[in-house]
Formats: structure tokens, sequence, C-alpha cells
């Protein structure tokens, strides 16, 4: 999923990327003037969410989307300061986008019943 994705890789090239964009550093007053921040992750991703809306659970995106990019968020920096080799392979990307989809779909139609008795 190219959510997860962005957010799993992304760390990598970021601490540059990061100083430059927000004029982090001696000398960078003009690109400070010139870069426009980013749209922030949550509204990125809604406006993403939006378009798949068809394939979604159905409930609010607004919700979705938050919940989606901070648990992104929050995977992504725990690697980053604790797990750095995750970050080397596919792995943690695997197991983020599966995460996402699974909260993201809706549910099979067989395991509905079994949702609502929770003795099963």
């Amino acid at each position: 999923m190219a959510v997860s994705r962005a957010a799993v890789w992304g760390p990598r090239g970021r601490s540059r990327t990061h100083r430059i964009r927000y004029g982090i550093g001696p000398g960078n007053r003009r690109l400070r003037a010139r870069a426009a921040p980013p749209a922030p992750p949550a509204t990125s991703t809604r406006t993403y969410l939006e378009t798949h809306r068809d394939h979604l659970r159905p409930g609010d995106l607004c919700t979705a989307a938050f919940v989606v990019v901070q648990a992104v968020e929050a995977i992504t920096h725990a690697a980053v300061l604790h797990r750095p080799e995750l970050l080397e392979s596919d792995i943690l990307l695997d197991k983020v986008t599966e995460l996402v989809v699974r909260y993201l779909e809706p549910p099979p139609a067989d395991s509905a019943s079994a949702l609502s008795n929770p003795a099963m």
C-alpha cells in the first residue's frame, strides 16, 4: 500500500530532506521562505482513502486517516529508534501494510458472525 510504503521508507532520507524543507541550519533563509510545508499526512491519506472508498469498510474517513497515520508513524518511529535493521528489508513494510489493510477493508461476509460472537 502506498501509504505504508511512504511512511516506512521515508525516514531513511528524511533527516537531510527535513532540514532542507524546513530550513533548519545556517544559511537556509531563502529555502525557508520559498518552501511550502507539505500537506499534513492525515489530509493526504484521507484524500487517498476517498479515492478508494468503494473498497473500504463504511465509516468516517477522517478518523480512519488519523488512525492509519498515527499507527504507521508510531511503528516507523519505534523501528527507527529501536529496530533500525527492520528498515533494511520489506518485512516491516509487509507487516504495516497488513495491519492497515486489515483495518480498512470490510470483514469477509462469513466472519461477521464470528466477530459478533466473542465466545468463538
